[in-house]
């Protein structure tokens, strides 16, 4: 959203009615999972040209990532192409939100 001088106060109060009737979401009270540095085992660029298949995320353990995967915020990969997803890296998938993740078929 980027007001500026020329927006009009009706424009403003139409914003304003339309935030306030958003439904107010559950506030978040744990932290986030640490996001560590995976175990390589193929560059990025021959996982990401591998046959792949998406699979549901808690059955990607010790799969390799096909394609990169960053929850936004904060937008910082959980794991990159050509690392193996291990336990910590599926539970922040989890954490933000995904429910698939594509891994280089076997």
């Amino acid at each position: 959203l980027m007001p500026s001088v020329e927006t009009k106060k009706e424009e403003l109060e139409a914003l304003y009615s339309a935030l306030i009737a958003l439904p107010k979401k559950q506030s978040i009270d744990e932290m986030p999972p640490a996001i560590k540095v995976g175990k390589r085992v193929m560059s990025i660029r021959e996982a990401m040209l591998s046959e792949d298949e998406v699979l549901s995320v808690n059955e990607c353990v010790g799969r390799v990532a096909a394609s990169t995967m960053a929850g936004c915020p904060p937008a910082v990969p959980i794991a990159l192409p050509g690392e193996i997803i291990d336990e910590n890296a599926v539970k922040a998938m989890r954490y933000y939100g995904f429910k698939e993740c594509a891994v280089v078929k076997e």
